[in-house]
């Protein structure tokens, strides 16, 4: 069996709200209709609402778990809950040279002086420091106590995915299979190119990588991916990906002409 895997950048759910029986979604003139013979972007929409509601749960026990630490120092010291969180947290307040750099950094969308909005800028700060160390303080909590939170995580469904024509690399029919959907314009599409280059150099032989344009950034997108179905057919998709991405702060509608030129291409 070939194990897929997708990359994309973009989630969107709705709920369909009636389970009647155990494993039934709804009924069609009294016939289940059950989960697993929904359509796979149905079965992704519950799979994301399931997820998003696992999240939440899990993070509120850890929340919940964090606040009991707290109620019990409160009550042991006498002091107050602020100090209490600085305390367990090892918050330390942030330098005149860290506010300065934040305030630089954002003045563009701020309407005052550095004066006026300090204490603003220190509650940001240091909401940032508590939201970072509290994460890291509960894991080892839970390790310390060896407290297990029994959420059973929801099953990602496996969908179908029909890559037949597009370029691939790597092992032919390997068992596990990549399926990349991006945009020659999109930054997180380049953290994944580069995330996928060391992937393919280190597991080539045990692992095929399928690349499907999605351009979803405008019609300067299609004008890149098109140049890549060019390329493709003359042999050097790969090497006009590569050039697109590493150049991708300097793409326009004229890069296709360009990766064809340095890549002695027909441009016809």
């Amino acid at each position: 069996m070939i194990k897929k895997f997708v990359y994309c950048s973009m989630i969107c759910c709705w709920l369909l709200p009636c389970v009647v029986l155990a494993g039934t979604v709804y009924t069609v003139s009294g016939n289940a209709v059950e989960q697993s013979m929904m359509t796979d972007g149905l079965k992704q929409k519950f799979y994301d609402i399931e997820m998003e509601a696992f999240l939440k749960k899990e993070a509120a026990i850890k929340q919940s778990l964090f606040d009991e630490q707290v109620l019990a120092e409160v009550k042991k010291t006498g002091r107050n809950e602020e100090e209490i969180i600085f305390s367990l947290l090892g918050i330390k307040k942030p330098t005149d040279k860290e506010l300065n750099a934040w305030y630089e950094s954002n003045k563009a969308r701020i309407p005052y002086p550095y004066e006026q909005v300090k204490g603003q800028i220190i509650q940001i700060l240091t909401q940032d420091q508590v939201a970072k160390k509290k994460q890291d303080y509960v894991e080892k909590l839970m390790k310390k106590k060896k407290i297990k939170i029994a959420l059973v995580s929801p099953k990602s469904p496996v969908l179908k995915i029909s890559s037949t024509g597009y370029p691939s690399k790597g092992k032919k029919g390997a068992k596990i299979k990549i399926v990349e959907f991006a945009d020659y314009y999109c930054p997180h599409c380049k953290e994944a190119f580069e995330s996928f280059k060391k992937i393919m150099k280190k597991y080539s032989k045990k692992v095929e990588l399928t690349f499907m344009d999605f351009p979803i950034r405008g019609e300067s997108s299609h004008v890149i991916a098109r140049g890549a179905y060019c390329a493709g057919q003359q042999g050097k998709f790969w090497q006009y990906h590569e050039e697109a991405f590493n150049g991708q702060s300097n793409l326009s509608d004229k890069s296709p002409s360009n990766f064809a030129m340095k890549l002695k291409l027909d441009q016809n």
